[in-house]
C-alpha cells in the first residue's frame, strides 16, 4: 500500500520498548500510516538499568512468566489494522506480548507484527507471533524487522495487502 493510501485506514500501533528502539520504529510507522500509537506498559515497570531489566527479562523468558499489562485500549473494534511491535529477546517476543494477547481480544483483526533487533530476523519470532495471532482467530497480514532504515520500512509497509 502506498503511503497516501493509509489515510483511509484506521490503524493502531501497539509497541513495547525499553531501550527506545521499538518506540522509534513505531514512530516511523506512525509517520507513514498516520496510525494511533500506544505503548504497551507492564503493571510493574521494568527497572531502567539495563543489567537489572535484563535479569528480569531473562527470568520471565526462561519460566514463561506473563507480566500483567497496564495498558488500556479504547474500543479496539474501531481499528482496521493493528501493528504490534516488540524487541527480540533470545529469539522471541518478550513475554508481555503474550500478556497483551491474553488481556485483549484481537479476534478478526488484521495484524502486522514488527520486531526490532540488531541481528535477529523477524522470522525467528514469527512462529511465536503466528501462534498468538492464530489463537485469537486474527490474521497476520505482514511481519518484518525494523532496522532503522526508513526506506526499508516504507517498502515493507508498501507491500502490505489489506484485501485478505
Amino acid at each position: 500500500m502506498a503511503e497516501n493510501e493509509w489515510q483511509d485506514v484506521k490503524s493502531l500501533i501497539l509497541y513495547f520498548s525499553l531501550s527506545g528502539n521499538t518506540e522509534s520504529a513505531a514512530t516511523q510507522i506512525q509517520d507513514v500510516t498516520g496510525g494511533k500509537m500506544q505503548k504497551i506498559k507492564p503493571v510493574n515497570p521494568y527497572p531502567e538499568d539495563f543489567d537489572q531489566y535484563f535479569k528480569i527479562a531473562k527470568h520471565e523468558t526462561e519460566l514463561q512468566l506473563m507480566p500483567p499489562v497496564a495498558t488500556a485500549i479504547d474500543d479496539i473494534n474501531q481499528y482496521d489494522v493493528v501493528f504490534i511491535g516488540y524487541p527480540t529477546w533470545w529469539g522471541e517476543p518478550p513475554r508481555i506480548i503474550d500478556s497483551l494477547f491474553d488481556k485483549f481480544s484481537f479476534a478478526d483483526k488484521k495484524i502486522v507484527a514488527f520486531s526490532t533487533s540488531s541481528s535477529t530476523p523477524f522470522e525467528a519470532t514469527k512462529p511465536h507471533m503466528q501462534q498468538l495471532i492464530d489463537d485469537e482467530h486474527a490474521l497476520m497480514i505482514a511481519g518484518f524487522r525494523c532496522d532503522g532504515d526508513i526506506d526499508h520500512l516504507k517498502a515493507e509497509i508498501a507491500g502490505i495487502h489489506l484485501a485478505y
